[in-house]
């Protein structure tokens, strides 16, 4: 539990013996609801008796008093109608019988203002009365004119790379022929415009091969290149199918 809201003048009743620590905690609790301006708090007994860990608010009541005593809260009860409880009354009359709410006001605290003080207000002037953004504004020694005319500075240029990045098919060549060059030659030729992206390479085996088993191991391989290699060597078998011939007494 923090203490830092306590203020001096009620450290100092504990020091004189008027209050106990317990007090002490259950003034805090009662600072951290009071408003920062006015020092007053609504809180329930059975909320003030949790955060102080009391087991009932019987033993809230004792240390309230005891804080009465002492000065440094005032309470005002509230009492509400019977028939009505929206009208309520800090004056316990034939009408308002019924207790509703107290009202803790904590008079040693300090007042810190919650609101900051209100800066000083922008003049409008008609560029901002219109919603336009204020013209901006140049330094003296230099003119608008002058700016535009003035050449933009060149960005710096990235150094050119000697090893360029290979994506795609190109990497696959590299892998199955060492290079795009050697490996040209084995490539079949509905491969040749496949492009240099690995998703071309795929659509273009999955749509000259439509085959259920090749189409699941696809997915399956786990290295492109082995998978390059099965298809190129069952292309000559792909591309020229068995015939079968049938007697004329069939």
């Amino acid at each position: 539990m923090t203490y830092a809201r306590v203020p001096s003048a009620v450290l100092g009743k504990v020091e004189t013996r008027e209050l106990k620590l317990n007090h002490l905690g259950l003034y805090a609790v009662l600072s951290r609801h009071a408003d920062n301006e006015t020092g007053e708090c609504w809180p329930s007994r059975r909320t003030l008796a949790k955060e102080c860990g009391y087991r009932n608010a019987d033993d809230v009541d004792r240390h309230l008093q005891a804080l009465e005593s002492a000065g440094v809260i005032t309470m005002r009860k509230r009492w509400c109608s019977a028939d009505d409880p929206s009208d309520r009354s800090f004056v316990q009359s034939d009408r308002h019988v019924v207790p509703t709410s107290t009202l803790y006001k904590l008079t040693d605290l300090p007042a810190t203002p919650t609101r900051k003080t209100p800066a000083t207000p922008t003049p409008k002037t008609p560029a901002t009365v219109a919603g336009k953004h204020p013209p901006k504004l140049y330094p003296p020694e230099l003119d608008p004119l002058e700016l535009a005319a003035a050449p933009e500075p060149e960005s710096p240029k990235a150094a050119p790379d000697d090893k360029p990045m290979k994506l795609g098919a190109a990497r696959l060549y590299e892998e199955v022929g060492g290079s795009p060059e050697v490996a040209a030659g084995a490539m079949p030729e509905w491969f040749s415009n496949a492009g240099l992206n690995a998703d071309d390479w795929q659509q273009a085996v999955t749509k000259r091969l439509a085959v259920g088993d090749l189409r699941r191991a696809i997915p399956r391989a786990r290295r492109p290149a082995a998978l390059l290699r099965k298809i190129i060597a069952d292309e000559p078998a792909r591309a020229e199918p068995e015939r079968r011939t049938y007697e004329s007494g069939w």
